[in-house]
C-alpha cells in the first residue's frame, strides 16, 4: 500500500504469494495498480492446489511443521481445495476482466507471463 500511495509503478512484477484466493486476490489487485501499462505480471505455481499442499504435508513431516499454521484448509470446501487458485485469479480477473494478455512465448503450464494492456 505504501508503494501505491506514493505513486510508484513498475515495468515487471513477480507475485509468489500464498497461492490461495482469499490471501492472494488482494495482492493481485495491488500488483495490477502498481504495474505500468504494458508491463509484465509474472505468476508461478499456476497449477498448484491446496490438495497438492495437503499431500506434501502428509508426506514430509518437516514441511508440515513449517506450514501447519500457514494454510487453513477449513476455509475452503473440498471442491475449492482441488482448484488451482492462481490460475483462476489470472484467468477470471486479470485476463477476462482487466484485459491482460498471456504471452505464450514466455509462459509454461506452471508459469505465466501476462502483459497489462496499454490504455
Amino acid at each position: 500500500m505504501e508503494l501505491l500511495r506514493s505513486g510508484d509503478q513498475f515495468d515487471v512484477i513477480y507475485l509468489d504469494g500464498h497461492h490461495t484466493f482469499y490471501v492472494d486476490l488482494p495482492a493481485v489487485m495491488l500488483c495490477h495498480f502498481l504495474l505500468k501499462p504494458g508491463g509484465y505480471f509474472l505468476l508461478d505455481d499456476i497449477l498448484w492446489t491446496l490438495n497438492f499442499m495437503k499431500r506434501q504435508l502428509y508426506n514430509m513431516p518437516g514441511e508440515w511443521f513449517f506450514y501447519r499454521k500457514v494454510y487453513d484448509f477449513a476455509s475452503y470446501e473440498d471442491e475449492q481445495q482441488s482448484m488451482p487458485h492462481i490460475k483462476m485469479m489470472a484467468e477470471a480477473t486479470l485476463i477476462e476482466r482487466l484485459g491482460y494478455q498471456k504471452i505464450e512465448q514466455y509462459s509454461t503450464p506452471g508459469w505465466w507471463t501476462l502483459r497489462k494492456p496499454i490504455r
